[in-house]
């Protein structure tokens, strides 16, 4: 069979953006062929979509001890450790047909899926109903304190951190530090990082603005201070040292543009929200099930929404390890108090950041844990942020 390889157009054609890009993807029932004897064959079972697992079935070969099996991309590229007659299939083979070869006492026969199409998303964005918990509290290891009650109304949140690719989309560049796919891929589905405080709010407003809602932070005007404006095209370069007009960034009442999330929508989605099974980390109580980091990162991100299936509770990734996310709130103790739709605090020198990074431990991982930094910082490699909205 002929190699066979999609030509994606568009920035973003594939895999994670619904909510910003379609996607034109489509999956079925697989039908496997190939060179086949008449006394051995191998088909391939399952569905062509990305995450699905497909199931090579020989019959004639005897003794299934004694098959080997190897998945490739195409006919001529075999796929590293796909030894097995399962194969999970995988972001990096979408564009491509797979084909498992099965060997017994040197006599081979071959199947071949279809072109593996690009990968049918949920809603980017996951919707969180309201409720009450407690902020701060931890079902292994320590609180952090004050823990206190917190009523939230209900909210959307990017179920992924953003990409190189969406940044690339509005902002124009890629400018993160990691660009290449440990084992292979596409960069523009990394999350995007060395982006500071500063460039998030103006990105928010940007993409507001591309999609037609109401942008969600305003500002004084570079040239006229005394003049607030939603348009970051008037707000003038983003910082790289610390600004007192973009601290005084507010948000503006009503709108319905894309924003941070508060530390408290943050930590809420991330233990799952009304639907918490009470983890220690987002999506599980071990965290290398779950999250990248120290243990198991390899010095570096991945790719966004690889590392569970399926993510938490309410379908979340990456908030546990990958990069640490920027949040609205400024950094100080919580309040001992209950509160409702906290903000936090008004005045603060730094910014918070939650939800452990690819080089940070175990502990840092935990859905309470919280960080912070100074909003001017573009250089750090291990910081990005996901978005909500109304």
């Amino acid at each position: 069979m002929k190699k066979a390889r999609i030509v994606l157009s568009g920035i973003l054609a594939v895999f994670l953006m619904p909510a910003f890009a379609a996607c034109d993807g489509t999956s079925g029932p697989l039908e496997g062929s190939g060179n086949q004897s008449q006394s051995r064959t191998v088909s391939i079972t399952g569905v062509s979509a990305v995450r699905q697992t497909l199931t090579a079935v020989t019959a004639g070969f005897g003794d299934s001890a004694e098959i080997s099996f190897q998945w490739y991309r195409d006919d001529t590229d075999p796929i590293p450790g796909a030894t097995g007659p399962a194969y999970v299939v995988h972001t990096d083979d979408v564009g491509y047909v797979l084909m498992v070869r099965a060997t017994r006492a040197g006599s081979d026969v071959s199947a071949h899926t279809g072109v593996i199409p690009p990968a049918p998303k949920p809603d980017r964005f996951a919707w969180v109903e309201g409720g009450t918990f407690y902020m701060g509290r931890c079902p292994v290891g320590a609180d952090v304190t004050p823990v206190r009650q917190v009523t939230l109304s209900g909210f959307h949140i990017s179920r992924f951190l953003l990409t190189q690719g969406e940044w690339y989309l509005i902002g124009g560049t890629f400018h993160s530090h990691f660009w290449q796919v440990l084992g292979g891929g596409d960069r523009r589905y990394l999350p995007v990082e060395r982006v500071s405080w500063y460039a998030a709010i103006a990105f928010a407003n940007r993409l507001s603005i591309e999609r037609g809602l109401t942008p969600a932070y305003e500002m004084g005007d570079v040239d006229n201070p005394g003049v607030r404006t939603t348009d970051p095209a008037r707000w003038g370069p983003v910082p790289t040292m610390r600004d007192s007009r973009w601290d005084a960034v507010s948000m503006v009442p009503g709108s319905t543009g894309y924003r941070l999330p508060t530390e408290a929508q943050w930590e809420f989605a991330a233990c799952g929200g009304i639907y918490s099974n009470n983890y220690q980390f987002s999506g599980g109580s071990v965290a290398g099930e779950v999250g990248w980091y120290t243990g198991n990162s390899s010095a570096r991100t991945h790719l966004v929404g690889i590392r569970s299936a399926t993510g938490n509770e309410l379908g979340m990734h990456d908030m546990s390890g990958n990069l640490a996310e920027w949040v609205w709130d400024r950094r100080a103790d919580y309040p001992d108090r209950p509160e409702t739709d906290p903000t936090g605090p008004l005045s603060g020198n730094f910014r918070v950041t939650r939800g452990g990074r690819w080089n940070s431990s175990a502990e840092a991982l935990r859905s309470v844990a919280r960080s912070s930094n100074d909003p001017s910082l573009s250089t750090n490699n291990s910081i990005g942020f996901r978005l909500v909205r109304p």
